[in-house]
């Protein structure tokens, strides 16, 4: 959370925090025990917009300042930090340049570490390391 915050600074009401995957393993869509998920409420609290993608969750809780995408590039779109948060095996192969045209910041916080930090960078994402 606080390497999140400091990216965005004083601009939590302007930013958008986009988290790909909200499930607490990739390969089922339930939401108990999800750490993006409570990540997701605490950042809305705080008046962040925040944008998420998974591939096998169709609903998620009504939560302020949340939106669900159908695709990640999508949730995406004028991200300032995108976490990923959930080791889906389709995050791997993201279109990185695409990714670097639709963010506001290509800052990327990658936890499950499915992404090739060389080719991120090279794409022009500010890979950030917690």
């Amino acid at each position: 959370m606080k390497a999140i915050l400091s990216t965005i600074g004083n601009r939590r009401r302007n930013s958008v925090i986009t988290l790909l995957g909200l499930t607490y393993k990739a390969g089922t869509d339930t939401l108990r025990r999800s750490l993006a998920l409570e990540l997701a409420i605490k950042l809305s609290k705080l008046g962040v917009r925040i944008h998420v993608y998974d591939p096998l969750v169709k609903l998620v809780p009504s939560i302020s300042n949340l939106n669900l995408f159908q695709n990640p590039y999508e949730a995406v779109s004028g991200a300032t930090v995108i976490l990923i948060l959930t080791a889906w095996p389709e995050f791997a192969s993201l279109d990185l340049r695409r990714i670097v045209l639709l963010a506001k910041k290509p800052y990327v916080i990658d936890l499950p570490h499915v992404l090739d930090a060389k080719k991120a960078e090279d794409a022009g994402i500010k890979m950030i390391e917690v």
